[in-house]
């Protein structure tokens, strides 16, 4: 059941929503699941918005009707599940800082292309291991270091 009025003069047609239950029967169970402190918005094909205030478990989810969603959790963990491809396109600059560890875990292959130079500054130890082999090719290879061990 929806609580609405009716606006007054040139936008007399247009309804304004000022709230709304579940009534008997209601079919969208997500609403119905901790109400009055879940608000959902689902659409006839299956897509939903869903706000929910309840104590220490707020959320803030939208998804598709694919299963691709998003959420934001009460500890400030947001979550994202993309069901088919992902394509990330900036117009500009894009930066990343993580203030504590990151892993990137792919079960097919990754490729890398730039366009311009690659720098990789690490502060501690580098490791490169691969199970089969690893291939460097480049017209000059320069390998600079205080001790330089080769099959040790």
């Amino acid at each position: 059941q929806v609580f609405g009025i009716f606006l007054d003069g040139q936008n007399s047609q247009l309804p304004m929503i000022i709230g709304s239950v579940p009534k008997e029967g209601d079919t969208n169970e997500k609403a119905k699941e901790n109400y009055p402190l879940n608000k959902v918005y689902e659409t006839e094909r299956g897509h939903f918005t869903e706000y929910d205030d309840t104590e220490g478990n707020t959320r803030i989810k939208e998804q598709h009707k694919s299963g691709t969603h998003y959420e934001m959790q009460d500890d400030g963990t947001r979550a994202t599940l993309v069901t088919q491809d992902e394509i990330l396109v900036v117009d500009r600059d894009k930066y990343t800082v993580v203030f504590g560890n990151d892993e990137l875990n792919v079960t097919g292959n990754v490729k890398i292309n730039v366009t311009g130079n690659a720098l990789i500054a690490v502060k501690e130890d580098v490791k490169v291991t691969s199970a089969v082999s690893i291939d460097l090719s480049a017209p000059s290879v320069t390998v600079r270091g205080d001790t330089i061990k080769l099959n040790s």
